[in-house]
């Protein structure tokens, strides 16, 4: 077969095997992309909750409204037409305290069961975040 032959059988085998490799790395991008947020959205729920408990700590662990708002809102009262942190709602917020009154009081806030979309392509799926809690001891008073 001669050298002409041969670079004529091979003419569009460079752009189509650059399609399949830009498809490929485009999959990829967005892989990271979805990881990255999701990366991003645990670590706010997880900053937002450690200052929910902190302000619960300091005005009142038995506003449980109260520190639910916190993480929702960044704010004691829900405002208007507001909608949760990332669509967080108030069921998967908890609030409890243990040990009232003793050396072993404690808040712990929790977030369970949010939610992420992924966007990659043939991978597309609402997957379910990790239990977020956070305990801060409380003091004695007497």
């Amino acid at each position: 077969m001669s050298m002409q032959r041969r670079r004529k059988n091979q003419k569009g085998s460079a752009m189509v095997e650059s399609a399949f490799i830009f498809t490929v790395l485009f999959i990829m991008l967005l892989g990271i992309f979805d990881l990255g947020r999701i990366l991003f959205v645990h670590q706010a729920l997880t900053d937002r909750v450690r200052a929910a408990t902190r302000w619960g700590a300091a005005n009142g662990a038995s506003n449980t409204t109260g520190i639910t708002n916190m993480v929702l809102y960044n704010a004691a009262t829900q405002p208007n037409g507001a909608t949760g942190y990332f669509g967080l709602t108030s069921d998967k917020v908890t609030v409890t305290q243990s040990g009232s009154g003793t050396a072993d009081n404690r808040l712990t806030v929790s977030i369970t069961g949010y939610t992420y979309k992924t966007v990659t392509p043939f991978f597309t799926r609402t997957l379910t975040g990790p239990k977020i809690q956070v305990t801060q001891a409380l003091g004695v008073f007497n």
